[in-house]
């Protein structure tokens, strides 16, 4: 049955979809499809849609939501949150070709180009795109011929980047591919393309967009970059500029719980909801916010389920060997995310040690158990992935020549049908050329 927003947006870990979906369906999905295979819930890509929304309620203006395309394009999912009257945050045009397939039109679409080439926005532009992100003075230039070739009127957004991190942090290179400073010395800054964007004809300046990471856990981040923004605006005011702030889009970064201590919606939203309304007032109007997410909309609403097929112990510890690997949740070995695991069936035996090893011939591929003990971990029994339906499937890769694993979709009744067939052998080899 599908849930309504949350009064309380705090859900336990033991309320994920892991450990609601009842065995027998986990079992008898693995007995008609097989393993590894993907497993996507409408009810919580809803709910998690609905929760989004809800828990921004008490912003002063117009609350949108922005699904993150890269997270997982599956055309289902397009379709259920074009449903759910999100919009969409697309980065490329291919990610593009999906919405427009999947849905029949891009109106919704927000593009958030990293290149920003003259062929894209062109490209965007014809196939109905009219709001854009802009990070660079070349993307506004290429943006604008684009538009005035085309006889079109665009509006964009501008990113910029809130410097979060000093310049002697490591972290700060990878922090400048992304928008531009408030004010720089080589003149490429927010303050200057301000300037250009307020002579153009066929681009409009309507608001800005920010974004300070993925499973942001401290709302601080945000504060500290709307912080930032404010001080972009009175430069510019100050500059004489009748700058107008329409919309501002924060981007993502909304944390999922992947383990008991992660926070929660509640635990982030409400200050920074504080500072948007603070901010809304010195500008004279709120302006429309724009909440982008990708992996809190689709994270717990995918598992992913294999099987222990070879058991050996070593060293005192107890090797469960799985069917599947990093090539099908590769944040576990990118990033050493620690998903919520279950296994299945369910029995009494006690917890024990456990090194859960994936398939492939790698010694990365082993998966991060949170306290490095499972209960009940034996021969042929299903382990089941939690918060499995973000960067996942579009991370599949066919490392050791394996195909791409089923994608189930089970709707509203509970009804499981197959999304994205699981893709044969021979399939792979004649995408691999095997035919040329």
């Amino acid at each position: 049955m599908l849930e309504g927003p949350s009064a309380v947006l705090r859900r336990p870990l033991a309320e994920n979809l892991l450990f609601r979906l009842p065995a027998d369906v986990l079992i008898n999905l693995s007995e008609t499809y097989g393993t590894p295979y993907f497993l996507i819930d409408e009810a919580t890509l809803r709910r998690n849609a609905r929760d989004l929304r809800a828990a921004y309620s008490d912003y002063s203006g117009k609350v949108s939501v922005a699904y993150s395309v890269k997270a997982n394009f599956l055309p289902r999912i397009l379709r259920t949150f074009w449903g759910e009257g999100l919009l969409f945050d697309v980065a490329t045009l291919e990610e593009l070709y999906f919405l427009e397939r999947s849905i029949g039109s891009v109106e919704r679409s927000i593009y958030t180009s990293t290149t920003q080439t003259y062929r894209e926005f062109s490209r965007a532009i014809d196939m109905g795109v009219r709001r854009f992100v802009v990070g660079s003075s070349n993307g506004l230039r290429n943006l604008a011929r684009a538009a005035e070739d085309r006889g079109v009127k665009v509006e964009f957004l501008l990113r910029i980047n809130p410097e979060l991190v000093p310049p002697t942090d490591e972290r700060f290179y990878k922090m400048g591919k992304f928008g531009v400073p408030i004010v720089d010395e080589d003149g490429e800054d927010a303050v200057a393309l301000i300037e250009a964007a307020s002579e153009l004809k066929w681009p409009r300046l309507t608001g800005f967009h920010f974004h300070v990471g993925t499973q942001v856990t401290s709302p601080s981040k945000f504060v500290r970059a709307l912080d930032r923004l404010e001080e972009l605006i009175a430069i510019a005011r100050a500059e004489g500029r009748d700058l107008e702030v329409e919309v501002l889009d924060i981007g993502g970064g909304m944390p999922v719980i992947y383990t008991q201590g992660d926070p929660g919606l509640e635990d982030i939203a409400p200050r920074i909801i504080e500072r948007l309304n603070s901010l809304a007032d010195r500008l004279g109007s709120p302006p429309d916010l724009v909440i982008e997410s990708g992996r809190f909309l689709v994270a717990e609403a995918g598992v992913l389920a294999s099987r222990i097929v070879n058991i050996k112990r070593y060293a005192g510890l107890k090797y469960a060997f799985l069917d599947t690997g990093y090539h099908n949740l590769l944040d576990a070995a990118f990033v050493r995310q620690v998903y919520p695991i279950r296994v299945v069936p369910e029995d009494g035996h006690a917890e024990e040690r456990v090194v859960l090893a994936g398939m492939l011939c790698d010694s990365d591929d082993v998966f991060p158990i949170g306290n490095g003990v499972l209960r009940g971990a034996s021969l042929g029994k299903l382990v089941v992935f939690g918060n499995a339906g973000a960067y996942s499937t579009v991370f599949n890769m066919p490392f050791h020549a394996q195909p791409k694993p089923p994608v189930l979709f089970r709707d509203l009744n509970g009804n499981v049908s197959v999304a994205r067939p699981r893709e044969s052998l021979k399939e792979l080899y004649e995408e691999e050329g095997g035919l040329n």
